[in-house]
């Protein structure tokens, strides 16, 4: 069986373990904005300037809150593109050798295939040739015996005929001669050599290529930022949650998307299979 190792790439996001969740202060400030933002009921001039503030103040803490999110997951983003990255390095030349010597392997299973097409073609044409032989050979044997038995049931109608005459009398006639089956003989085809030996695989049969989307952590950040600028959706992208599927609509509609593209993944797939 066959192993293959990733050497992982060491890469130090410099994060440090006691600020990965959020500081109390964040924390503190969290709970109170959004204590404050449940308490107002604007109803007059000064209720709305108050209710405005608050408003910017929990839209500036959520940026705030992104921006560090972003600068703790860009290292760990850069890490898992650097694996991929590597594993496609490998992958890659080992998907085109598949796709090829599977393609030259069909070929061959092709060509074996009709030259045993040709065998049996050339086995059954002679066991046709034979078949006829043998029944012409048949058939004549038959016909012989058929002119014998006539010849014979001829002169003993005739000795009949002379032996009634000679007595006076009128000559029976001969109970008539059943007609003997003809032989059929049918052709013996001869089991064709085993040509094609080789068991193909399955998965050389058939080679599909899809398209993925592929968002790099700096397109990724940049659509984040934009969306944000634009009150929190740009063509279906929410800031909360970046909407992939919102993306990958756009890159195919041709809209440019900070580098964000459609990748070919190539695959080969089973030959019963769907694409």
């Amino acid at each position: 069986m066959t192993t293959a190792t990733l050497i992982p790439t060491v890469i130090k996001p410099e994060i440090e373990t006691d600020i990965i969740v959020l500081e109390s202060e964040t924390i503190l400030r969290v709970e109170t904005l959004t204590a404050t933002a449940a308490a107002l009921i604007p109803k007059t001039a000064d209720d709305l300037t108050a209710a405005n503030s608050v408003f910017k103040d929990i839209d500036n803490l959520a940026k705030a809150i992104s921006t560090r999110r972003l600068e703790l997951t860009r290292p760990i983003d850069a890490l898992i593109a650097s694996i991929i990255a590597e594993e496609r390095k490998a992958t890659g030349p080992l998907a085109e050798a598949k796709k090829s010597l599977g393609q030259r392997m069909i070929t061959c299973e092709q060509e074996l295939k009709r030259l045993a097409a040709l065998e049996a073609k050339r086995l059954r044409e002679e066991a046709e040739e034979r078949a006829r032989v043998e029944q012409a050979r048949v058939d004549a044997i038959a016909a012989e015996e058929k002119r014998v038995r006539d010849e014979a049931r001829a002169k003993q109608e005739a000795d009949a005929k002379a032996e009634a005459e000679m007595f006076g009398t009128v000559a029976a006639e001969l109970p008539p001669e059943p007609e003997p089956e003809r032989k059929v003989i049918v052709p013996v085809v001869e089991r064709p050599a085993d040509i094609v030996t080789v068991q193909i695989p399955k998965s050389a049969a058939r080679v599909t290529t899809r398209y993925k989307l592929d968002i790099p952590a700096e397109a990724l950040e940049k659509i984040i930022v934009k969306a944000c600028a634009e009150g929190g959706c740009i063509a279906g992208v929410r800031v909360v949650k970046v909407d992939e599927d919102a993306i990958e609509r756009l890159v195919k509609a041709g809209v440019p998307m900070f580098g964000a593209v459609m990748k070919p993944v190539e695959s080969v797939g089973a030959a019963g299979g769907r694409g």
